[in-house]
């Protein structure tokens, strides 16, 4: 008999009024499948057992058998039950060896042939060998899968599930056929309950788990995106973004100008000022002098737009920078074209304006003598905007392109290997990180992508070398970039047994503590206390053995779309696979 593990009262108060999918989609696999598995159980208690029948005085019907050994059989009302059982024995026999035949034609790949002799164990078999009957009907689906009729695989399964609830093998099975005809929600719900069923202990289960959950959402993300409103992007979302990055032309915007050349950079002189030339040398005043009036007002420089959207950047001015950039490329004159062009796309894709970005992106790609690192960023751009729409061939391109365009740029390797990280294309994204690394050793990000995707090809290929490289990668890159609070974070996420979320709070205290930093211009620190007590609610504890699970329901609302925005030009701009948002965690 199962042992049922005692629900905590806690637990209850925390859940109540989730339906099990608000708890799938929001907490995420792990976890979701750990509630699934309580409320399936819960539910099981509550259906009676079937009766048996007695067949003692019941009228049995006649059977009319469909093997050429047996013809038709009439059974008398008054049959005694010794009567009847040697001839439900060879019923069965018949259906076992129907079966057997069924089986070879099966192995053979004579899939149609493999129905026919499943089909005639099921009529022969007696019913209430449930057993066998649901083995029937199980290998039947089996043969309809092989031959793409999935509505036929959720039938039999079904038929096989209703002769027995706990057979984990038909569950799977018609996961799978529900996932191919994209009825998500019902192939979570299946494959969770096999999960349980098998003790969490079938690893192809729980990464079937895992990519049914991504995908799903993907779809809710990919649908609530379509009338997704633009939004202004905040100060930290931008920096958070662009600090993905070594190389890129909009990043090194960010550069804040020294006070010697802050007026400079916004185009104003002022009579009187010194000029240094290359030597060092003071240039004339009579230079000076070309900049005064008649009346002896000071002569200034009028900044060009291009040149006013830097110092909105600077001053994180945010809102002016796409007026700017339409007044720049306004001008017919303007030598600043890709340069705005990669701006306005830039502020377009970090608002959520994904159409309107990938256009501006494109118009960058297709010039021709343009910077090789501008041209890179953009085509990275691109390639991750045409991944987010599902477009993987041509975003892959985008990015193969980027490569021969700048070989030399490590951001180009980094992001390709995201969206390959993405694919599940593990090999080859730790190629690209290992690449990137090599041209920039010194940022951190491509580390943490590299040792999680290590991680994850562990957990799939149920590897203990690969873990403990995992495992020692991470802590090499805490050690070497010891306020990367995305390291600290991820790997307290990978240290868990069997893939189950566990924040470590020894790790994640100090992940918290860093998160909530600001950087100024003079290097000063400086904890946002809201930030710091949002934060602290993150602490999820899940705990397998003892069924304990505690997490905050606040913490968890509209996780789904976040989750499935991770590196798209509609979402949230990670860089390493972690929703820097004090009450989310959610890993790629």
């Amino acid at each position: 008999m199962a042992t049922h593990t005692i629900v905590p009262q806690q637990l209850k108060d925390v859940t109540e009024g989730w339906s099990k999918w608000d708890i799938a989609l929001y907490v995420g696999a792990p976890i979701a499948l750990g509630i699934a598995g309580l409320w399936y159980y819960n539910r099981s208690k509550s259906i009676n057992k079937e009766k048996k029948a007695s067949g003692d005085s019941k009228d049995k019907p006649q059977v009319k058998c469909t093997s050429g050994n047996l013809c038709d059989i009439n059974l008398s009302r008054t049959t005694s039950k010794s009567s009847s059982k040697p001839q439900a024995q060879s019923r069965q026999e018949l259906a076992q060896a129907a079966k057997n035949r069924g089986n070879k034609c099966f192995k053979e790949g004579k899939y149609e042939e493999a129905i026919e002799f499943y089909t005639e164990a099921i009529k022969t078999c007696p019913t209430d060998v449930k057993g066998d009957m649901s083995t029937f009907y199980q290998n039947r689906a089996a043969a309809y899968e092989n031959l793409k009729k999935y509505d036929q695989v959720i039938e039999d399964c079904t038929a096989a599930l209703g002769l027995n609830p706990k057979y984990s093998k038909a569950l799977a099975r018609r996961s799978k056929a529900y996932e191919v005809l994209e009825s998500y929600r019902d192939s979570l719900e299946d494959i969770t309950k096999a999960c349980l069923i098998e003790g969490f202990q079938n690893q192809a289960y729980l990464l079937a788990a895992d990519r049914v959950l991504k995908t799903l959402g993907k779809a809710k993300a990919a649908e609530k995106y379509k009338t997704k409103s633009p939004t202004k992007p905040s100060a930290f979302y931008i920096d958070n973004y662009l600090a993905g990055f070594v190389h890129d032309p909009v990043a090194r915007c960010f550069a804040p100008p020294s006070p010697a050349s802050a007026f400079k950079e916004m185009g104003i002189s002022m009579k009187g000022e010194a000029q240094v030339s290359a030597e060092g040398q003071e240039t004339h005043e009579e230079e000076e002098a070309d900049k005064i009036g008649d009346n002896g007002a000071v002569m200034v420089d009028i900044p060009s737009a291009f040149e006013r959207v830097k110092n909105c950047l600077t001053m994180k001015e945010y809102d002016q920078i796409m007026p700017l950039c339409d007044e720049e490329l306004a001008n017919e004159s303007s030598t600043k074209v890709p340069e705005a062009l990669l701006l306005r796309g830039t502020m377009k894709l970090l608002q959520g304006m994904g159409d309107s970005a990938l256009e501006d992106f494109t118009k960058i790609t297709s010039m021709i003598g343009l910077d090789k690192t501008l041209q890179a960023t953009a085509l990275i751009r691109e390639g991750c905007l045409l991944m987010q729409r599902e477009n993987t061939e041509q975003s892959l391109l985008a990015l193969s392109k980027a490569e021969v365009v700048d070989p030399e740029n490590s951001d180009v390797y980094h992001h390709h290997g995201q969206q390959l990280l993405q694919l599940e294309k593990l090999d080859e994204a730790i190629s690209k990180f290992d690449r990137s690394i090599e041209l920039s050793p010194n940022f951190p990000t491509s580390y943490i992508q590299k040792y999680y995707a290590v991680h994850r090809k562990a957990i799939m290929t149920e590897s203990m070398s690969l873990l403990n490289e995992a495992k020692a990668g991470f802590e090499q890159a805490i050690a070497k970039f010891p306020t990367c609070s995305d390291a600290l974070i991820l790997y307290a996420q990978v240290r868990t047994g069997g893939g189950v979320l566990c924040i470590i709070k020894s790790t994640c205290s100090d992940a918290l503590i860093l998160y909530a930093q600001v950087r100024t211009g003079g290097g000063v620190l400086c904890i946002i206390k809201s930030i710091c007590s949002d934060a602290l609610i993150l602490y999820a504890q899940v705990r397998t053995g003892g069924g304990v699970l505690c997490i905050i329901k606040s913490t968890c609302s509209d996780a789904l779309i976040l989750y499935a925005q991770v590196r798209t030009g509609g979402g949230v701009p990670p860089r390493c696979g972690i929703i820097k948002i004090p009450k989310y965690v959610v890993t790629p």
